[in-house]
């Protein structure tokens, strides 16, 4: 009877000493950073509490330790596009003056973020030197982390070159004079455009000043090559007849066949001294330099 209570008291007692494997505490503990058993005195309980605070990500960056890099390697599949040949420029001329640009919101303040990490509310007010040396007394593991090293396998495509899109307000305020850039221009033609001339008198709104007679020439009279205002005149323009060379592209309202090939635009510089200069036209091919 007095071997059988032996037993049992055994027993139990190698029950209660014995931790399971998968008890939570234990996990914990193997998880904190462990203190250096040489680090004592005015530190001691900074590292106690970081210990217990898992402050091994917060002391890291303290002490700057350098972070080991592990590389994978990623394959990406992408498709090149070549272009080929030279892009045409394709003018959209707009009445009026160009919408005002919002004003850009101001940047915040820039921030000088200070090198070192903010120290956690649980340390208080303790000294950052304390804070630093007791963060050394931790055997603190290497940081890691992990770069993708990309490589491309790449196809390639060829496509012509896609026509450049340029919007003009060549009429808006305020209105330039004998300025060699739009709106003024000079035209010169390879082809023989069947020019015709006319004329708005000073009494009529398209005559009344240099702006009114290029806001005439680019959107009101149809295929409008070149215009002149003079004061006393009034405005004087010539339309092209000749549509056989017209390209279809650029189509408007004031270019019905759309711009013609070859008509050039180059700064005036030989303007009627009388005239205010030689207005351009909206069906040009090509405007150099305006």
């Amino acid at each position: 009877m007095l071997s059988h209570i032996l037993i049992s008291s055994l027993l139990s007692s190698l029950v209660i000493s014995s931790p399971l494997s998968g008890d939570a505490s234990s996990l914990e503990a193997r998880n904190k950073p462990k203190p250096d058993p040489g680090c004592r005195g005015e530190v001691d309980a900074i590292v106690s509490t970081l210990s217990s605070a898992y402050a091994s990500p917060f002391c890291s960056s303290l002490l700057h330790i350098p972070t080991a890099t592990a590389t994978t390697t990623s394959t990406t599949k992408a498709t090149a596009t070549v272009t080929t040949g030279s892009a045409s420029t394709l003018y959209t001329f707009l009445p009026g003056n160009p919408p005002s640009k919002a004003k850009a919101r101001r940047d915040l303040e820039a921030r000088n973020d200070p090198a070192d990490p903010p120290i956690p509310t649980y340390l208080g007010k303790t000294p950052l030197p304390l804070i630093s040396k007791a963060c050394s007394c931790l055997n603190l593991p290497t940081r890691t982390t992990t770069a993708t090293a990309t490589v491309t396998a790449t196809t390639t495509t060829t496509v012509a070159a896609s026509p450049v899109y340029i919007t003009k307000y060549p009429c808006a305020d305020p209105f330039p004079t004998r300025i060699p850039t739009l709106p003024f221009g000079d035209a010169t033609s390879p082809t023989d455009l069947g020019l015709q001339n006319g004329r708005f008198f000073t009494d009529t709104p398209q005559g009344q000043s240099g702006q009114a007679c290029c806001n005439a020439c680019f959107f009101e009279l149809e295929n409008c090559i070149n215009a002149y205002y003079y004061s006393y005149q009034g405005c004087v323009y010539s339309q092209a007849t000749n549509l056989t060379n017209a390209s279809g592209q650029g189509v408007d309202a004031t270019c019905p066949a759309g711009y013609f090939k070859g008509l050039t635009y180059v700064p005036d510089t030989k303007y009627d001294f009388r005239s205010q200069g030689t207005l351009a036209g909206p069906c040009g091919q090509t405007y150099n330099n305006l």
